[in-house]
Order: structure tokens, then sequence, then C-alpha cells
């Protein structure tokens, strides 16, 4: 099989235009309209593996039949923009842009985890938001 990527980075101007999107309902425009100077078109072919660093906004076009196994990981220097696009996820949720199962599944549990792992790699900053999520409720 074969899958079409079209990815931009996380600059301050792209993340704006994605949570003004996410946190709307009907967006005005559709996003890639939006971001299109900004997108690079990355084809992922039978065999090959991707990563998309946190943050990146993507939009994906299959042309081909095909069978893919994805998932969600964590990088330490980028928890920060884990904790801000997962609360983006949230208002895309709340608008039914997205359904849960296109979220990192159970974030908090495993920042508390990776937390209790390796306390010392934690930032402040991290984990202030971390503790302020926690009377938030967790989608699905």
């Amino acid at each position: 099989g074969r899958k079409i990527f079209y990815v931009a980075p996380p600059t301050e101007r792209n993340l704006e235009i994605y949570k003004s999107y996410e946190g709307s309902d009907p967006p005005e425009k559709w996003i890639v309209e939006e971001l299109f100077d900004e997108l690079q078109r990355v084809q992922i072919k039978q065999g090959y593996t991707t990563f998309i660093p946190a943050g990146y906004i993507h939009a994906v076009y299959t042309p081909e039949d095909s069978i893919v196994f994805g998932g969600n990981f964590l990088m330490d220097g980028h928890i920060d923009r884990h904790f801000e696009m997962t609360a983006v996820e949230e208002r895309a949720l709340d608008f039914g842009h997205i359904g849960v199962e296109n979220t990192f599944p159970n974030l908090e549990n495993v920042m508390w985890k990776d937390t209790d792992k390796g306390g010392e790699r934690e930032t402040a900053t991290s984990f202030d938001i971390l503790t302020s999520r926690l009377s938030e409720p967790i989608p699905g």
C-alpha cells in the first residue's frame, strides 16, 4: 500500500491556525487551504517507517489500500508540546472534529508513570501542567 502525508512544522503561526481550526464549529476554511504554503508532501510506501514529531500538523491521503500500524509516543524534550496538543485535541473532541481513537490514550497515566520513573528529568513547567490537568475530565 501507500500513504501520502502532508506535514507542516509546529511554528507559532501554524499552531495558531491549527488551534483556531480545531476550536471552531464549523471551521471557516479547511486547514490544508490555510497551511498550503507550509505543507511538505511525504510519500510512505510499503515497508517504510515514519515518525512525526510532536506538534507537527499533518493530513493523510491513502491512494491505495494499506495496512498501517500507528501509535503515539512521548519524548522528554517535547513534554510541554504534548500537553499543548492534547488540550487542542480535547477541544476538537468537544466539537466532534476527531474521535477519541485519534488521541493519545491515557496520557495523564503515562505521564505520571514517567514522573515516577525519572523525576529528575521532569521540568517544573511540565510538572505544573500535569498537576493542573488532574482536575480536568479525561475524554472518552
